[in-house]
């Protein structure tokens, strides 16, 4: 998931105090994709192009990300970081699965 690689670039932009810039960008393009995504995912499911439940395959990434990016900085464990990131995507994987069945 792209959310997953934008999402930790934050995370380890936001802990060395001399990228500054990176920082900012990379805040911006998480922001931005995932408001994409809060606005869009329920676009198409209201045209009826996508189920519910692919909605809710995106649910656990979204609040991951909009409250990494509020959250006070906190140190980055990598190893842990993957493993969340794998969890999320298995959920991912398990609801957008789900969803393409019923169609």
């Amino acid at each position: 998931m792209a959310s997953s690689v934008i999402y930790v670039k934050l995370r380890v932009y936001r802990l060395n105090p001399r990228k500054q810039a990176e920082q900012r960008q990379a805040w911006r393009s998480c922001a931005f994709y995932h408001s994409f995504l809060i606005v869009a995912l329920p676009a198409l499911i209201f045209a009826g192009s996508l189920r519910l439940f692919a909605f809710i395959a995106f649910t656990p990434a979204l609040v991951r990300t909009f409250w990494g990016m509020f959250a006070p900085e906190s140190k980055v464990n990598l190893t842990r970081a993957g493993i969340l990131e794998i969890a999320y995507s298995l959920v991912f994987l398990v609801c957008a699965a789900l969803g393409f069945r019923q169609a």
